[in-house]
Parts: structure tokens; C-alpha cells; sequence
């Protein structure tokens, strides 16, 4: 775009998403006023393919901006199954505290539910389909035979494949039957890994 000529319908529809996803006090201009005259619809297809529906449907609620009488149903619904998985990551979270309490050395929750706690602060605001633990390499046969016997279990996997790739995660059903993924390092592949420091202990 050319300086001084009007914003095209992309970028129009490009910033009001980013300023709804914004936190309260980091955005720019008027919300309401970016929203006017642009295809909601479009909008709430952004929203979802960026996986952020549940905080543009947070912040259209809570600015109370005018949509022009667009059905909102897509993002509630979004919403509330995004809430809904959290809480059931909760419950499959407190039997790993159970089922870990065995290890040697701590361990950590990582992603999904830390960022909505801590990030977002708010259970409804992101999706997230499976529960990232990460253990002392150490202590990665040990936590997997206790996941194991748990009820947990590996998925199908290729083991020579991850042998040789080295990758620092194993996928997982956990005992309650969410998705997990457990990882011996932050940086899953080696090439991650080489280009930082990071002393998972």
C-alpha cells in the first residue's frame, strides 16, 4: 500500500483482528471504529483459522462493539469448548501430579494450560488439544513406566525414526485419555536445540 492512500478491506480486516487480540491497554485507536464497514463473517473465519476465536469473542463481548447484528455463534461456541477443555485438562493434570509425584527431580507443565492461566487469564480465551509435560532427561524412562502404569500410553510411533531424528518428545494417550506429549527437552528437534543453551535441569 501506497503511503496516503485508504487501507484495502485486507488490512482493514488484518487490524481489527490484531487490535482484538491485543490486551486492553496495548491497543491502538478505536475497536469499534475498525470493525465498522468490515465483513464479519470474514472476521470471525480469521479469528478461527488463527486459533484465537475465544479472544476475539472475549473482546467483542466485553467492548460490547456493534457487529451489526451478525450471529456470534461460531466464536461462543469456540469459546466455551475451549473452556470446557481446559477444565478437562485440569482433571487429567491433577492425576499426572499424582502419577509423576514417583520421579526423582521436578517436573514441569509447559504451553496449553500455563498460557491460558497465566497468559490469558481466562479458560474460554485458547483452544489447546493436548497437555506438554517436560521431565529431566533423566527421568524420562522412569516417567514414561509410571504413565504407563497409570493407564497411560504411548501412541503408535516410529521408534527408529525418532531414534534417528532425536526428537526430545514422545506422544502420548494419557491415563484419562487426553493427548499429551512427553518432552526430555524444551527444543524438540536437534537443530533447535544446538542453536540455544538451555540446561533443562
Amino acid at each position: 500500500m501506497s503511503h496516503g492512500n485508504p487501507p484495502s478491506s485486507a488490512e482493514r480486516l488484518g487490524r481489527a483482528l490484531v487490535e482484538l487480540t491485543r490486551r486492553p491497554e496495548m491497543r491502538h485507536g478505536d475497536v469499534q471504529a475498525l470493525c465498522d464497514g468490515i465483513a464479519v463473517d470474514q472476521l470471525i473465519d480469521l479469528a478461527c483459522y488463527h486459533r484465537v476465536p475465544g479472544v476475539v469473542y472475549r473482546a467483542l463481548t466485553t467492548l460490547d462493539v456493534d457487529v451489526g447484528g451478525h450471529d456470534l455463534a461460531d466464536l461462543r461456541a469456540a469459546y466455551q469448548m475451549a473452556a470446557m477443555g481446559h477444565v478437562r485438562c485440569l482433571v487429567e493434570l491433577h492425576g499426572m501430579h499424582e502419577i509423576l509425584s514417583g520421579l526423582e527431580r521436578p517436573w514441569l507443565v509447559v504451553k496449553g494450560p500455563v498460557l491460558v492461566e497465566l497468559g490469558y487469564g481466562d479458560p474460554g480465551a485458547r483452544l489447546y488439544e493436548d497437555l506438554d509435560l517436560l521431565v529431566a532427561p533423566r527421568d524420562l524412562a522412569s516417567a514414561l513406566h509410571l504413565i504407563e502404569a497409570g493407564g497411560g500410553r504411548v501412541t503408535d510411533i516410529n521408534w527408529p525414526m525418532m531414534a534417528e531424528l532425536h526428537r526430545a518428545e514422545i506422544p502420548m494417550m494419557l491415563p484419562s485419555g487426553m493427548l499429551g506429549d512427553l518432552h526430555w527437552h524444551l527444543l524438540v528437534t536437534p537443530g533447535a536445540r544446538a542453536r540455544f543453551t538451555i540446561s533443562v535441569d
